[in-house]
């Protein structure tokens, strides 16, 4: 049965506990994936700040999945490979759990940096002086440019607002800059929000995330030197690649059925693009 919640949500360390002995599969990519080393004067530690994060998401239900354990026992086929591949199935749902939150990128996001905030507005500023005739005010006169411009508000790639009046865009890039000749005026916090670079989170292609999580179970298997021998139902696939397929469908990762049901689908489509190591060093916010 699963853990309701977590209690020793500080774990840094691998340790024998029975919490933590459930996420032994976690452990083992976490280690190498998200290291996390403790220096001595005669030794070193390791650890990793993984298993703590994912903890805290698991209490707080936050991982983003579609089915629920009890949905994942009733895979009979599935639960099958798992057991005669010498897995624990249980162990193997929290990896499940820890590797679609890893190629969601929530656990460890990767980030693109943007422009500080004071960047950006005066670049807008010089912009739109550039295709000015004459200075004017956009309260009284009527503004013109010598090129047509256009002002969009972009929410998830759809056009929600273009501003196509000049004197609109005229009246922004004033208080624009209004507002920039009053930073010697303005608060250190409102200063810092001005100059801050931020980051934002980059969210992992379809294509990407098929990468992502087919490699990061294909080092989970590799470090549990799992026997070539299978034993079980001959009516079972006990195919490494095909389980890894089959997840890919159950956790909504990819929506095509082909995924569910054509055991070479996953390899003729891994082979059109690069592969893609976890190596966890774009990805920090696990630390």
């Amino acid at each position: 049965m699963p853990v309701d919640k977590f209690t020793d949500l500080e774990t840094y360390y691998p340790d024998v506990s029975k919490e933590d002995d459930i996420l032994d599969y976690i452990w083992t990519l976490a280690l190498i994936l998200l290291p996390a080393a403790e220096e001595y004067s005669e030794y070193t530690i390791l650890g990793s700040l993984a298993i703590s994060k994912f903890k805290k998401r698991y209490n707080d239900r936050l991982i983003d999945i579609p089915l629920t354990y009890d949905d994942y026992i009733a895979e009979n086929e599935i639960q099958t490979t798992i057991k005669g591949l010498g897995m624990d199935p249980d162990k193997f749902w929290y990896a499940l759990l820890f590797i679609k939150d890893y190629t969601d990128g929530e656990c460890l996001p990767e980030f693109g940096r943007g422009d500080a905030p004071i960047n950006e507005l005066k670049k807008f500023i010089e912009t739109i002086s550039n295709y000015e005739t004459t200075e004017c005010n956009p309260l009284t006169e009527d503004v013109h440019f010598t090129k047509e411009i256009k002002l969009s508000i972009i929410v998830d790639k759809k056009i929600e607002l273009t501003i196509k009046s000049p004197n609109t865009i005229k009246h922004i890039q004033s208080l624009c800059y209004n507002s920039l000749t009053q930073l010697n005026t303005m608060k250190e916090k409102e200063i810092d929000a001005m100059t801050i670079i931020p980051r934002y989170k980059i969210t992992p292609s379809p294509k990407k995330s098929i990468t992502i999580f087919t490699y990061t179970f294909k080092l989970l298997f590799d470090e549990l030197n799992l026997n070539k021998g299978m034993r079980g139902d001959s009516k079972v696939s006990y195919d490494k690649s095909f389980l890894i397929s089959r997840l890919l469908f159950l956790t909504g990762i990819t929506t095509k059925e082909d995924y569910n049901v054509d055991k070479v689908f996953l390899k003729n489509n891994l082979s059109k693009v690069k592969k893609v190591l976890c190596t966890g060093a774009v990805n920090k916010n696990y630390e």
